[in-house]
């Protein structure tokens, strides 16, 4: 499958295309809980079983099955940064922005997360009068993960490949794990269609994590008690109700009253960064939904007093925005307006010029271009939301962007674990010789054919559940890239687990992509090299 992706050249200001591929060699982030060996019993009988085949098969079928190549994986350091498919050199980034929540403010995930659970739980029983009962409910961190999808019209959620097909094994209504029968049953095959689609709800950012819980709660609730109700109308209660609590300003009350509780210790490989970029005269800005009070006491928390050089956090930044509004900031033509944070209210004068030291509210992407000059290419900016943050400055005015996933380091670490590379193997050996033998045995129901199909399922469960029991693995279903993994290529440049990451590499560093390979090509296994730790 190709996407066709609009870029506008920086020197030329012309919009060019290119090809996005959904690559075959994203990093296969799971690790089993624990360690088995293919049967080697198994193995032999099944390797006897194909030379004897063999004997009697020449031609096409023989050179087929002789030919089929095994992969192997690298491991691959945390602290990585990952190109999709353009490469991107930091050297001609000379306007470097950043969102504020969970990009530069790394909250404490489970803390955060339970919080906006019991916040929204609570609001559904007294504002929306729902049984009592459901206030008893408690948040699950194991259950959740981002880039599942809610089924308004039947109430499951489930997780999708980037074909829209159905992860057979991720599909729960309510806490009730589907089985494939009642999967078919549903949606006819595994695969929604496009006719379909538009009754499913992406829940693809970090704050979705209490929506996804809360949702198959309350449904597991109703269910168990055999109540009827309508999943339209819980999807939309319960996003009402978690819309609310940020708007309202509950939860960001909460963190500004113990910062220490929800947000991580201060950061200093961001400020030792920042400082380094602004030796080396780049633009920094800082945009975000968020209220400058909020902003402020966070921001003043994490990186205040880390550099003499910049005592107040303001000092590292050229350019701040708050209460944007994006994803519509990139799509308006809404003026900016000066804050006055001392006073604490906005000023009425046309703002012609953004200077430092001052705060902005509103404004656009077209009127930020108009003031600073800047060209999209030159510009690169990092968030956490594929949507909000980077879709559309990446499609509108070729910005170029970065994605902070923090399940990558989780899933790169157990993808280093001998364990998974063990099962991992494993696996691979075992889809070969199920093709091999499936290719020249006439007999379907053939015992070592139907052995080894089971010996498949237990290794694809044991990739499966160390990153989480009911769904897997954010980036990948056991045989293509999620949804998720998609539109990451899609909309994100460059993609890793950490602000803090970009600090170990040079400031003028080439991020070059990789050659991507189609199922017919040979992949060439290559050697790894360690992340140097490039400080000045």
């Amino acid at each position: 499958m190709m996407i066709v992706r609009s870029v506008r050249s920086a020197k030329f200001k012309r919009r060019t295309t290119r090809t996005t591929p959904i690559s075959a060699s994203l990093h296969c982030p799971m690790e089993p809980k624990r360690c088995y060996s293919l049967s080697p019993s198994l193995e032999t009988r099944v390797e006897s079983e194909i030379q004897k085949l063999l004997k009697v098969q020449t031609g096409v079928k023989k050179s087929f099955a002789e030919g089929m190549l095994s992969k192997h994986y690298q491991d691959i350091s945390p602290r990585h940064i990952f190109p999709t498919t353009r490469s991107i050199n930091l050297r001609y980034m000379d306007y470097i922005g950043f969102d504020y929540d969970y990009t530069l403010a790394n909250y404490r995930p489970e803390l955060m997360e339970t919080t906006i659970y019991n916040s929204a739980r609570d609001r559904l029983v007294n504002k929306f009068r729902y049984p009592s009962g459901i206030q008893e409910l408690k948040y699950d961190p194991e259950f959740p993960t981002r880039g599942l999808y809610y089924d308004r019209k039947k109430g499951n959620i489930l997780k999708l490949d980037y074909l829209q097909n159905i992860q057979y094994d991720a599909v729960y209504f309510g806490r009730k794990q589907l089985t494939e029968k009642q999967v078919r049953e549903c949606y006819g095959a595994f695969h929604i269609g496009k006719s379909y689609f538009h009754n499913l709800r992406s829940m693809n950012d970090n704050f979705s994590l209490a929506e996804v819980c809360l949702i198959a709660d309350t449904i597991e609730y109703f269910r168990s008690h055999g109540m009827d109700f309508d999943p339209t109308y819980v999807y939309e209660d319960v996003v009402k109700c978690i819309s609310y609590i940020h708007t309202s300003g509950i939860i960001h009350n909460k963190v500004v009253a113990n910062l220490p509780k929800y947000l991580v210790e201060k950061r200093p490989d961001i400020g030792n960064w920042l400082s380094k970029l602004k030796r080396k005269n780049k633009k920094l800005f800082l945009l975000t939904n968020n209220i400058y009070d909020n902003v402020n006491a966070g921001m003043s928390f994490l990186l205040n007093d880390l550099d003499p050089s910049f005592p107040d956090w303001k000092d590292y930044f050229d350019i701040i925005v708050v209460k944007a509004d994006k994803p519509t900031w990139f799509t308006s033509t809404r003026p900016f307006r000066e804050y006055d944070y001392e006073r604490g209210n906005e000023l009425w004068k046309k703002v012609n010029k953004l200077e430092k030291n001052k705060v902005y509210v509103e404004g656009s992407m077209q009127e930020f271009e108009r003031i600073t000059s800047c060209i999209g290419e030159s510009v690169l900016y990092i968030g956490d939301h594929l949507f909000s943050d980077l879709r559309e400055p990446q499609r509108t005015s070729g910005w170029r962007t970065a994605v902070l996933i923090s399940e990558l380091e989780k899933e790169i670490k157990c993808q280093s674990d001998p364990k998974y590379k063990k099962n991992l193997e494993d696996l691979l050996r075992a889809k070969d010789l199920r093709r091999k033998l499936d290719m020249l045995t006439k007999d379907k129901n053939n015992a070592t054919l139907l052995e080894l199909r089971e010996e498949i399922t237990r290794l694809h469960r044991e990739l499966k559940e160390p990153l989480n029991k009911y769904f897997g693995s954010v980036f990948r279903t056991p045989t293509n890239a999620t949804m998720f993994a998609y539109y990451l290529q899609r909309y994100a440049d460059l993609y890793t687990s950490s602000v803090e990451n970009f600090a170990y590499y040079p400031h003028d560093f080439k991020f070059a992509s990789e050659r991507s390979f189609l199922p017919h090509e040979k992949k060439i296994t290559e050697g790894t090299y360690p992340l140097d730790d490039h400080s000045e």
